[in-house]
Protein backbone atom coordinates (compact mmCIF):
# COMPACT_ATOMS: atom_id res chain seq x y z
CA UNK A 1 0.00 0.00 0.00
CA UNK A 2 2.81 2.21 0.62
CA UNK A 3 4.33 1.78 -2.75
CA UNK A 4 1.13 2.24 -4.52
CA UNK A 5 0.60 5.49 -2.31
CA UNK A 6 4.00 6.86 -3.16
CA UNK A 7 3.46 6.22 -6.86
CA UNK A 8 0.16 7.92 -7.05
CA UNK A 9 2.18 10.91 -5.05
CA UNK A 10 5.04 11.09 -7.97
CA UNK A 11 2.08 10.98 -10.70
CA UNK A 12 0.34 13.99 -9.00
CA UNK A 13 3.34 16.21 -8.70
CA UNK A 14 4.89 15.30 -12.35
CA UNK A 15 1.75 16.20 -13.28
CA UNK A 16 1.87 19.51 -11.56
CA UNK A 17 5.21 20.44 -12.48
CA UNK A 18 3.86 19.94 -16.13
CA UNK A 19 1.29 21.93 -15.79
CA UNK A 20 3.00 25.22 -14.28
CA UNK A 21 6.02 24.57 -17.51
CA UNK A 22 2.52 24.62 -20.03
CA UNK A 23 1.50 27.60 -17.89
CA UNK A 24 4.75 29.59 -18.19
CA UNK A 25 5.60 28.86 -21.63
CA UNK A 26 2.15 29.29 -22.45
CA UNK A 27 2.57 33.15 -21.32
CA UNK A 28 5.93 33.69 -22.65
CA UNK A 29 6.88 36.27 -25.44
CA UNK A 30 8.23 34.97 -28.16
CA UNK A 31 10.75 37.37 -29.88
CA UNK A 32 11.02 37.27 -34.11
CA UNK A 33 13.23 39.06 -36.24
CA UNK A 34 11.48 40.28 -39.13
CA UNK A 35 13.82 41.56 -42.27
CA UNK A 36 12.72 44.28 -43.74
CA UNK A 37 15.30 45.81 -46.11
CA UNK A 38 18.51 44.39 -47.90
CA UNK A 39 21.30 45.74 -49.66
CA UNK A 40 22.50 44.56 -53.19
CA UNK A 41 24.81 42.29 -52.01
CA UNK A 42 21.82 40.34 -49.94
CA UNK A 43 23.39 41.63 -46.57
CA UNK A 44 20.36 42.73 -44.27
CA UNK A 45 20.20 46.25 -43.79
CA UNK A 46 17.12 46.71 -41.97
CA UNK A 47 15.61 44.11 -39.11
CA UNK A 48 12.88 44.34 -36.75
CA UNK A 49 12.80 42.51 -33.67
CA UNK A 50 9.52 42.10 -32.04
CA UNK A 51 9.11 40.80 -28.30
CA UNK A 52 5.69 40.26 -29.22
CA UNK A 53 4.12 39.26 -32.29
CA UNK A 54 0.84 40.36 -31.27
CA UNK A 55 2.21 44.19 -30.38
CA UNK A 56 3.59 45.43 -33.81
CA UNK A 57 4.18 48.82 -32.75
CA UNK A 58 7.01 47.82 -30.02
CA UNK A 59 9.77 47.21 -31.85
CA UNK A 60 13.91 46.70 -31.54
CA UNK A 61 15.11 48.43 -35.14
CA UNK A 62 18.19 47.55 -36.14
CA UNK A 63 20.32 48.97 -39.06
CA UNK A 64 23.37 46.93 -41.12
CA UNK A 65 25.82 48.45 -43.62
CA UNK A 66 26.31 46.86 -46.53
CA UNK A 67 29.60 44.97 -45.00
CA UNK A 68 27.60 43.46 -42.67
CA UNK A 69 28.20 45.59 -39.60
CA UNK A 70 25.99 47.12 -37.31
CA UNK A 71 24.95 50.48 -37.72
CA UNK A 72 22.28 51.55 -35.31
CA UNK A 73 20.13 49.99 -32.87
CA UNK A 74 17.05 51.32 -30.75
CA UNK A 75 13.48 51.28 -29.23
CA UNK A 76 10.28 52.07 -31.78
CA UNK A 77 7.27 52.81 -29.94
CA UNK A 78 4.60 53.97 -31.96
CA UNK A 79 6.91 54.94 -34.73
CA UNK A 80 9.33 57.04 -32.63
CA UNK A 81 12.29 56.30 -31.59
CA UNK A 82 12.34 55.85 -27.59
CA UNK A 83 15.14 54.74 -24.71
CA UNK A 84 18.84 54.22 -25.87
CA UNK A 85 19.70 54.56 -29.31
CA UNK A 86 23.65 54.09 -30.62
CA UNK A 87 25.05 54.44 -34.13
CA UNK A 88 28.17 52.83 -35.34
CA UNK A 89 30.67 53.61 -38.47
CA UNK A 90 30.66 51.32 -41.14
CA UNK A 91 34.34 50.36 -39.69
CA UNK A 92 32.89 49.32 -36.53
CA UNK A 93 33.57 52.03 -34.26
CA UNK A 94 30.98 53.79 -32.41
CA UNK A 95 29.75 56.89 -34.11
CA UNK A 96 26.74 58.20 -31.89
CA UNK A 97 24.96 57.53 -28.70
CA UNK A 98 21.58 59.41 -27.77
CA UNK A 99 18.62 58.86 -25.40
CA UNK A 100 15.20 59.76 -26.90
CA UNK A 101 12.05 59.76 -25.60
CA UNK A 102 9.17 59.64 -27.31
CA UNK A 103 11.40 60.87 -30.97
CA UNK A 104 12.89 63.66 -29.00
CA UNK A 105 16.00 64.39 -27.35
CA UNK A 106 16.60 63.66 -23.55
CA UNK A 107 19.60 64.18 -21.13
CA UNK A 108 22.63 63.72 -23.22
CA UNK A 109 24.29 62.65 -26.77
CA UNK A 110 27.32 61.74 -27.77
CA UNK A 111 29.42 62.01 -30.90
CA UNK A 112 32.66 60.02 -31.87
CA UNK A 113 35.25 60.47 -34.83
CA UNK A 114 35.81 57.51 -37.17
CA UNK A 115 38.73 56.36 -35.50
CA UNK A 116 37.13 56.03 -32.51
CA UNK A 117 38.13 59.02 -30.45
CA UNK A 118 35.41 61.01 -28.11
CA UNK A 119 34.71 64.38 -30.04
CA UNK A 120 32.06 65.82 -28.47
CA UNK A 121 29.16 65.36 -25.56
CA UNK A 122 25.73 67.46 -25.88
CA UNK A 123 23.95 67.83 -22.61
CA UNK A 124 20.33 68.78 -23.09
CA UNK A 125 17.70 70.62 -21.25
CA UNK A 126 14.34 69.55 -21.22
CA UNK A 127 13.69 68.07 -24.70
CA UNK A 128 14.27 68.82 -28.07
CA UNK A 129 13.56 67.60 -31.72
CA UNK A 130 17.17 68.14 -34.44
CA UNK A 131 20.09 69.99 -33.62
CA UNK A 132 18.54 73.09 -32.20
CA UNK A 133 18.83 71.76 -28.43
CA UNK A 134 19.06 74.20 -24.83
CA UNK A 135 22.11 73.08 -22.60
CA UNK A 136 25.58 72.86 -22.99
CA UNK A 137 27.93 71.69 -25.60
CA UNK A 138 31.71 69.85 -24.79
CA UNK A 139 34.47 68.87 -27.20
CA UNK A 140 37.16 67.49 -27.11
CA UNK A 141 40.16 67.01 -30.18
CA UNK A 142 41.85 64.22 -31.25
CA UNK A 143 44.01 64.14 -27.97
CA UNK A 144 40.90 63.23 -25.76
CA UNK A 145 41.52 66.47 -24.03
CA UNK A 146 38.16 68.94 -23.51
CA UNK A 147 39.22 72.11 -25.42
CA UNK A 148 35.96 73.86 -25.14
CA UNK A 149 32.20 74.44 -23.75
CA UNK A 150 29.70 75.92 -24.64
CA UNK A 151 26.20 77.33 -23.68
CA UNK A 152 23.32 76.62 -26.22
CA UNK A 153 19.39 78.34 -26.47
CA UNK A 154 17.51 77.53 -30.07
CA UNK A 155 20.56 75.65 -31.82
CA UNK A 156 22.66 79.08 -31.08
CA UNK A 157 25.28 79.50 -28.58
CA UNK A 158 24.36 81.35 -25.74
CA UNK A 159 25.88 82.75 -22.75
CA UNK A 160 29.39 82.06 -21.80
CA UNK A 161 32.20 79.57 -23.63
CA UNK A 162 35.35 78.46 -22.11
CA UNK A 163 38.18 77.35 -23.84
CA UNK A 164 40.99 74.64 -22.06
CA UNK A 165 44.61 74.31 -22.48
CA UNK A 166 45.40 70.33 -22.15
CA UNK A 167 45.98 70.24 -18.57
CA UNK A 168 42.34 71.44 -18.24
CA UNK A 169 43.44 75.46 -17.04
CA UNK A 170 41.42 77.99 -18.29
CA UNK A 171 42.79 79.25 -21.73
CA UNK A 172 39.98 81.66 -22.86
CA UNK A 173 36.46 83.07 -21.55
CA UNK A 174 33.40 85.01 -23.72
CA UNK A 175 29.89 85.64 -24.22
CA UNK A 176 28.12 84.70 -26.58
CA UNK A 177 24.04 86.29 -27.77
CA UNK A 178 21.86 84.23 -29.75
CA UNK A 179 24.89 83.01 -31.61
CA UNK A 180 26.95 86.17 -31.80
CA UNK A 181 29.96 87.03 -29.32
CA UNK A 182 29.62 89.93 -27.65
CA UNK A 183 30.51 91.77 -24.40
CA UNK A 184 34.05 91.24 -22.64
CA UNK A 185 36.35 88.72 -23.33
CA UNK A 186 39.32 87.31 -21.72
CA UNK A 187 42.40 85.47 -22.80
CA UNK A 188 44.92 83.34 -19.92
CA UNK A 189 48.45 82.18 -19.86
CA UNK A 190 48.70 78.70 -18.29
CA UNK A 191 49.68 80.15 -15.14
CA UNK A 192 45.97 81.76 -14.56
CA UNK A 193 47.18 85.25 -15.53
CA UNK A 194 44.70 86.88 -17.99
CA UNK A 195 47.08 87.53 -21.21
CA UNK A 196 44.50 90.17 -23.21
CA UNK A 197 40.97 91.33 -22.38
CA UNK A 198 38.57 93.27 -24.54
CA UNK A 199 34.95 93.68 -26.20
CA UNK A 200 33.14 91.77 -28.96
CA UNK A 201 30.34 93.45 -31.10
CA UNK A 202 28.22 90.98 -33.02
CA UNK A 203 31.04 89.00 -33.59
CA UNK A 204 33.58 91.83 -34.16
CA UNK A 205 36.07 93.34 -31.96
CA UNK A 206 35.19 97.09 -30.60
CA UNK A 207 37.27 99.37 -28.70
CA UNK A 208 40.50 98.88 -26.89
CA UNK A 209 42.04 95.39 -26.10
CA UNK A 210 44.38 95.51 -23.55
CA UNK A 211 48.05 92.73 -23.54
CA UNK A 212 49.52 92.00 -20.69
CA UNK A 213 53.12 89.79 -19.81
CA UNK A 214 52.57 86.93 -18.21
CA UNK A 215 53.00 88.66 -14.67
CA UNK A 216 50.20 90.71 -15.72
CA UNK A 217 52.06 93.49 -16.52
CA UNK A 218 50.44 95.51 -18.94
CA UNK A 219 52.41 95.73 -21.94
CA UNK A 220 50.24 97.23 -25.08
CA UNK A 221 46.35 98.53 -26.28
CA UNK A 222 44.93 97.96 -29.35
CA UNK A 223 42.00 99.77 -30.62
CA UNK A 224 39.59 98.55 -32.77
CA UNK A 225 36.44 99.63 -34.71
CA UNK A 226 34.08 96.46 -36.70
CA UNK A 227 36.75 93.85 -36.12
CA UNK A 228 39.60 96.00 -37.76
CA UNK A 229 42.43 97.22 -35.50
CA UNK A 230 43.15 101.19 -36.04
CA UNK A 231 45.77 101.46 -33.53
CA UNK A 232 48.01 99.86 -31.59
CA UNK A 233 50.26 101.36 -28.37
CA UNK A 234 53.31 99.65 -26.82
CA UNK A 235 53.88 100.33 -23.19
CA UNK A 236 57.49 100.73 -22.17
CA UNK A 237 58.91 99.54 -18.64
Amino acid sequence: MLFIHLLVVMKITTYIVLLVSVIFLGCSETQKDVIIETWENGQTKILNTYSNEQDTTTFIRTFFHSNGKLGSKGEIVNGEKNGLWEWWFDNGNRQDLAHLDKGKYIKERKHWREDGTLRQIEIIEGHCLGECCDGKLIFYNEDGFKWMTYNMKGGNYHGFGYGYYPDGSLERKFYYDHGKKKGVSYEYYPNGVIRAEGNYQENLEEGKWIYKDSLGVIDGYEYFEKGKSTKFEEVHH
